[in-house]
């Protein structure tokens, strides 16, 4: 089901796929993270986490809207130890290979931490234009897969996640299989035509 969903249309939904104490515990290691990050002014690494502070514009290298206003951390396994327990968590692993990535390698992690009515939305994009070169070759030619994992719940209603949002995001990919050779990418991620706004509860 999961499967037949992700390969026809880019992406699936999985509730509850954490239990509540997990998700409380990645909110607390979240908050400490942030709180880490709460006197920066410009984008910033701690830890071996990077810091993007929120400016004005959401664009990276620009001043923040205020002291201690954070967009995202990149690596924040580096820092947290409950970050980097979902490194090997078998739910993890189980998950990204059932939408058919084999011994699923984990590329990086991400908490996003955009405030509400701040900056601008995302565009569509593809985030493989954002790691290194070696990790890009390696998705090429053996495929992979993002996991995100809501740790507050998203409001419909509020335009598709403009109320304050955290998630962690994990990057994937497949060290034996090629995914990519003869497929082509869905329509929700070839043009980004059909999008649709989800209600996506904390976990």
């Amino acid at each position: 089901m999961i499967r037949e969903h992700f390969d026809r249309e880019g992406w699936a939904m999985v509730p509850r796929f954490l239990t509540p104490r997990d998700v409380e515990a990645l909110r607390a290691a979240t908050d400490e993270l942030a709180l880490k990050g709460a006197s920066l002014s410009a984008d910033s690494e701690i830890d071996g986490a990077r810091y993007e502070v929120q400016s004005a514009r959401g664009r990276r290298g620009e001043a923040a809207i205020r002291r201690g206003a954070l967009r995202k951390i990149t690596f924040a396994s580096s820092a947290s130890p409950q970050v980097a327990l979902l490194r090997n968590d078998r739910r993890v692993l189980k998950l990204i290979e059932s939408v058919g990535v084999s011994s699923p390698r984990w590329i990086v992690d991400q908490i996003n931490l955009k405030e509400p009515g701040v900056g601008t939305g995302f565009p569509w994009h593809q985030d493989v234009a954002f790691v290194a070169w070696q990790q890009r070759d390696a998705i090429a030619k053996y495929g992979g897969a993002n996991l995100v994992i809501a740790l507050l719940e998203c409001e419909v209603a509020d335009r598709a996640c403009s109320r304050v949002k955290h998630d962690l995001c994990v990057h994937a990919f497949d060290s034996k299989l090629s995914l990519t050779d003869g497929k082509q990418p869905s329509r929700a991620l070839a043009g980004g035509h059909d999008r649709r706004a989800l209600r996506v509860e904390d976990g």
